[in-house]
């Protein structure tokens, strides 16, 4: 289940795994992402599906529990579970 708000990562952690990122990758983050145990999109063979990881991403159709990133990425998130809840309660009002 998606939280209605996503709960922003406030800890020394988040600072740290970006520092590791950009110092061993040269890669800069723009965001840190939390998702439920197991929810993660994986192939047969247990691989991580990173293009369906993108995706549902820029969907906002992962598991997220937390997440640190600019606030578009967090405004583009709580917009999309918005519209997914309205849409779920007008089919439940129509069907009941």
């Amino acid at each position: 289940m998606t939280p209605s708000v996503l709960v922003p990562l406030k800890f020394t952690g988040v600072l740290n795994i970006k520092e590791a990122i950009t110092k061993h990758h040269g890669l800069q983050v723009h965001a840190i992402v939390l998702l439920r145990i197991g929810s993660i999109p994986k192939t047969s063979s247990g691989k991580i599906r990173r293009y369906a990881c993108r995706r549902d991403f820029l969907q906002g159709k992962l598991n997220v529990v937390g997440i640190d990133a600019p606030i578009q990425i967090k405004a583009k998130h709580n917009q999309i579970i918005s519209l997914k809840r309205a849409t779920r309660d007008k089919k439940n009002k129509i069907t009941a």
